[in-house]
């Protein structure tokens, strides 16, 4: 965004007049990053890290660069050195996130349900990384049997339903995905994605295509314009019959979000 660029121009020019001012280093650095500009990201952290060696925010902004750029093991190494509390929980999600990109899927799995955490909060979203990476390595029944077991442990958490209720759906257990959303949606009302998984899980699994469209029309209610509802809304009106209302739906979401799935809708629709 253009508030973005400005500040990190604002950033650049006081670095110009103030080189070791922290906050101005962190603050192009990490807007550096959000632009993709690695390289240059990393210059900032590096200088921090040169004249405060104790920065292990730094470190943890720059291993996530490494992997990104594929130096799997330097970030692993940089990691290794962190030690302020603080950090703890993020360093060490980072090792198993880097893991798991290394193929190296049980040792990932095993190092993140080793990782002490203080709060329910944090408990949760090492669960979900961990299910994350049972998908990613096409485990979903592994990945469901975790969710299932953190649901005993964190009754009814939004997040932990809602990622279980995508795992059921992938699974093709659409009774499950239905009553994991069905409670998403009662425990939250103004939710759009429950909506919006559980709309589209039924225009894609099952006939009952006025409820699904019901749903989706809800989802986007609740949040218009976004392309995952756009993308169902097409897809739902594609099932009905409705051609061009479909195809109208899906180039706006193609054109918001140039995504995979969206694409593969979209080519569909236009082949009939």
């Amino acid at each position: 965004s253009n508030a973005n660029r400005e500040a990190l121009q604002q950033y650049t020019q006081l670095l110009v007049h103030d080189p070791e001012n922290i906050e101005a280093l962190y603050g192009a650095g990490s807007l550096n990053l959000k632009f993709g500009l690695l390289n240059r990201a990393s210059i900032h952290f590096e200088k921090i890290l040169v004249i405060y060696p104790e920065e292990d925010r730094s470190r943890l902004y720059l291993s996530e660069i490494l992997s990104e750029l594929g130096n799997h093991k330097e970030a692993l190494d940089l990691l290794d050195q962190i030690s302020s509390r603080e950090m703890y929980l993020e360093s060490q999600i980072q090792v198993g996130i880097i893991l798991s990109e290394l193929g190296r899927t049980e040792d990932a799995l095993r190092h993140l349900s080793d990782v002490r955490t203080k709060t329910t909060k944090d408990q949760i979203r090492v669960y979900l990384v961990r299910e994350q990476i049972l998908r990613d390595s096409d485990q979903p029944q592994r990945a469901l049997s975790l969710l299932n077991e953190a649901l005993l442990d964190i009754p009814n958490d939004l997040d932990l339903l809602y990622a279980r209720g995508l795992v059921a759906a992938s699974l093709g257990l659409i009774k499950e995905h239905e009553m994991d959303m069905r409670l998403l949606i009662k425990m939250q009302p103004r939710n759009a994605h429950a909506y919006n998984a559980l709309g589209y899980t039924l225009a894609t699994e099952t006939d009952r295509f006025s409820e699904a469209l019901e749903l989706i029309e809800k989802a986007i209610e609740l949040s218009p314009g976004d392309p995952y509802i756009l993308d169902s809304l097409g897809w739902i009106h594609y099932q009905l019959g409705n051609l061009n209302l479909s195809l109208q739906y899906l180039e706006l979401a193609m054109k918001q979000q140039p995504d995979a799935e969206i694409a593969a809708h979209l080519g569909e629709v236009l082949w009939k």
